[in-house]
C-alpha cells in the first residue's frame, strides 16, 4: 500500500511514493533502503519510450519510489556530469541532456535495496551504445539508445554518487526503511577437495571473500586413503564410496572455517545441489556447477547444521594449549603485548604474575643448558616479576597435521 503525494513546483510534475505500515499507522522504522537515481534521457522520452522502459523496470522487480518529469538546466547537467568535463564530447553531452524533458527516478529493489545500484547498471548496460549492442544486446541502452553517449539512460555509478544525486534532485524525499535482521554470526566448515584445490584455489577463495565470508581458519592437509575411508565411513554402503575415498586422498585438500551472518545456509546456497547434474541444471552459477572435475564427485563440502559445524570444525581445527611467558624486561609493555595476543586470535585461559625461580627457569629451558648464554638467560628470567599465561591457541592458527578421527557428514555432500 502506498501514500501518494503530488506537488507542483516550478511547473514540474513530481510524484513521491512512501511506504507505510498501515497495520500500525506509522512509518516502518529501521535501516533506510538502498536506492539509486535513474534518468530516462531526452532521446528516449522524445521517442515515447519512457513508459515502456518503466514497465521493463517493474518486470525486473524494480520499484520506483519517486519520479519527476522536466528539462534539466545547464547548471544541473554540468553538476551531474562533472566527472566528464575533461572529455572532448562534454559540451555536446550537456546540450543533449538539456535538449528536452527527462524522467528523473529514484529506484529500489527487494526488501533492502542493497543491490539496486549494481542491478540497475547491469540492466542498462555499457555507456556507449555501440558497445552495449555488441556486448550486451539485451540491455536497455542497446535497445533504446541512439548512438555514442546518446544512450537513453543514466544510473548512479556508486552509493556515493547515488547519495549525491538523490540530495541534488530529491532533497525532501523520505527513503522507506526496513527492519534490519539482527545478524546471526555463525561458523561453518568448508572443504575444497583436492582437484579443485590444486587447480582453482585462488579463484575459489576470491569468490568466497566476495560473498562476504571471513576465513577464520585455514588448513591444507593431505589425507591417507585409510583416513579418507574412516572420515566417510557412513557412506561405505553407497556405490560412489570408493570414488569418493580416492578423490579425497589424491592430494592436499583445503579445510576452511568460514564466518558471516547465517554462514551455514549461505555457504550451502553458494555450493548448490550436491548432485553435479542437478547443480548444472538448477543452479548453474553455484560452485558445484562451475568447478567440475573428472572424478564425478563434487568438489566441495559444507556443514548442514550448527551442531555439525561445531563437530566438524573441532575435527579439523582442534583446540590446543601452550604456556606463554612475558619476561621481566618486557613487563613494562605487558598490556600492549597482551592486546597483541588477543588481536592474533589467542584466548588466555589463565594468567599469573610471579617471580620465576632458578628451578623453574631450568625447567623452561632444558635445551639451552649447554649454550654459552644459558647463565645470562636464567639470570634475566629470575630478575623480577614475569607474567605467565595458559594460552589457548585458536583453531586454524596452527598448521600442524594430526590423526583424523570420525566426523558426521551429510550424505548429500558427496554425490
Amino acid at each position: 500500500m502506498y501514500l501518494w503525494h503530488h506537488s507542483l513546483h516550478r511547473r514540474r510534475r513530481c510524484v513521491f511514493r512512501v511506504a507505510l505500515n498501515l497495520s500500525t499507522g506509522s512509518y516502518t522504522s529501521g535501516e533506510a533502503k538502498g536506492v539509486t537515481v535513474a534518468i530516462i534521457k531526452p532521446d528516449a522520452v522524445a521517442q515515447g519510450k519512457a513508459d515502456e522502459i518503466k514497465n521493463e523496470m517493474k518486470e525486473k522487480g524494480i520499484e520506483i519510489l519517486a519520479e519527476e518529469e522536466r528539462t534539466l538546466t545547464d547548471e544541473e547537467a554540468r553538476e551531474i556530469y562533472s566527472d566528464l568535463k575533461e572529455e572532448d564530447f562534454f559540451d555536446e553531452l550537456i546540450n543533449f541532456i538539456t535538449s528536452g524533458p527527462s524522467h528523473l527516478l529514484v529506484l529500489t529493489r527487494g526488501a533492502t535495496g542493497e543491490t539496486i545500484i549494481k542491478d540497475w547498471r547491469d540492466m542498462i548496460g555499457p555507456n556507449n551504445v555501440e558497445e552495449a549492442r555488441a556486448e550486451a544486446p539485451d540491455s536497455l541502452r542497446a535497445k533504446y539508445g541512439e548512438k555514442g553517449y546518446m544512450n537513453a539512460l543514466h544510473g548512479s555509478s556508486s552509493s556515493e554518487a547515488a547519495a549525491k544525486e538523490l540530495a541534488f534532485f530529491f532533497p525532501n524525499l523520505a527513503i522507506p526503511t526496513y527492519q534490519k535482521k539482527k545478524e546471526n554470526i555463525q561458523r561453518t566448515l568448508a572443504i575444497i577437495r583436492p582437484q579443485a584445490f590444486a587447480q582453482k584455489k585462488d579463484e575459489i577463495l576470491a569468490k568466497i571473500n566476495e560473498a562476504g565470508f571471513k576465513i577464520a581458519m585455514y588448513k591444507e592437509i593431505e589425507l591417507t586413503r585409510d583416513q579418507a575411508a574412516e572420515f566417510y565411513k557412513e557412506h561405505e554402503e553407497f556405490p560412489y564410496f570408493e570414488q569418493l575415498v580416492e578423490t579425497m586422498s589424491c592430494g592436499p585438500l583445503l579445510a576452511l572455517g568460514l564466518a558471516r551472518d547465517e554462514a551455514i545456509s549461505a555457504w550451502r546456497d553458494m555450493l548448490g545441489p550436491a548432485n553435479i547434474d542437478e547443480a548444472q541444471e538448477t543452479a548453474p552459477d553455484s560452485l558445484r556447477a562451475q568447478y567440475i572435475m573428472d572424478s564425478g564427485i563434487n568438489m566441495f563440502h559444507g556443514s548442514d547444521t550448527e551442531e555439525a559445524a561445531k563437530k566438524e570444525l573441532d575435527y579439523f581445527f582442534p583446540l590446543e594449549q601452550t604456556v606463554a611467558v612475558i619476561k621481566p624486561n618486557a613487563m613494562g609493555t605487558k598490556d600492549a603485548i597482551i592486546e597483541k595476543i588477543h588481536e592474533a586470535g589467542f584466548r588466555i585461559a589463565a594468567r599469573k604474575e610471579t617471580v620465576i625461580t632458578q628451578e623453574i627457569a631450568e625447567i623452561l629451558y632444558p635445551h639451552c643448558k649447554d649454550k654459552e648464554y644459558y647463565d645470562k638467560l636464567v639470570e634475566s628470567m629470575t630478575s623480577g616479576e614475569s607474567s605467565t599465561a595458559n594460552t589457548r591457541i585458536v583453531r586454524g592458527l596452527l598448521f600442524k597435521s594430526h590423526p583424523l578421527g570420525v566426523s558426521g557428514h551429510d550424505r548429500r555432500d558427496t554425490k
